[in-house]
């Protein structure tokens, strides 16, 4: 398995594996709210603009040639802290320790430009995603709603601190 920066060549794995994890992950919604869900979060125009926002990190896992995870996150270096805005890994691949080499990656390269604290959410009915985050050491710290294709969910939020220091040279994502 290697972690890596997407690329525009990744856009379609990563939707392949946000379509598979949503319909693992989320029996909970019906297939028409599935779809809008997946069509409104991953369209090609969306994972475009994330690759090219300087503020976004993008990564993802990849074994054998496929895009098998993801990770999105985006820093707010005024406030030095990160957000996980999605992370799946696709429901065959589980198991293998690819989400957390995702967010391990992920965090790291976010301390290194200076980020120190993070913050995550996931859908309450998900307990995959909570179980993750916890296992990460993250705390519970909220919750909210979030409208998936139609339908309003109870979201989690969950924070970490203490990720990073402030880096000798800071670096910005957009000079990767």
């Amino acid at each position: 398995m290697w972690i890596r920066l997407a690329t525009p060549n990744d856009v379609g794995g990563i939707q392949a594996v946000a379509r598979d994890s949503w319909e693992s992950d989320y029996p909970f919604l019906s297939r028409e709210s599935l779809q809008q869900g997946i069509h409104e979060w991953y369209t090609d125009d969306r994972i475009r603009r994330a690759l090219s926002d300087p503020l976004t990190l993008l990564l993802v896992a990849e074994e054998d040639g496929r895009v098998v995870g993801f990770s999105h996150a985006w820093a707010n270096f005024r406030q030095r802290a990160g957000n996980i805005l999605r992370m799946y890994v696709h429901p065959g691949y589980r198991g293998r320790g690819i989400g957390r080499a995702l967010y391990d990656e992920s965090a790291a390269t976010l301390a290194a430009e200076g980020i120190v604290s993070l913050q995550a959410e996931t859908l309450a009915e998900n307990p995959l995603g909570n179980e993750f985050y916890r296992g990460l050491g993250f705390v519970k710290t909220g919750e909210q709603w979030t409208n998936v294709g139609g339908n309003w969910l109870l979201e989690n939020t969950y924070a970490r601190e203490g990720i990073g220091r402030e880096p000798d040279e800071r670096r910005r994502i957009a000079s990767r």
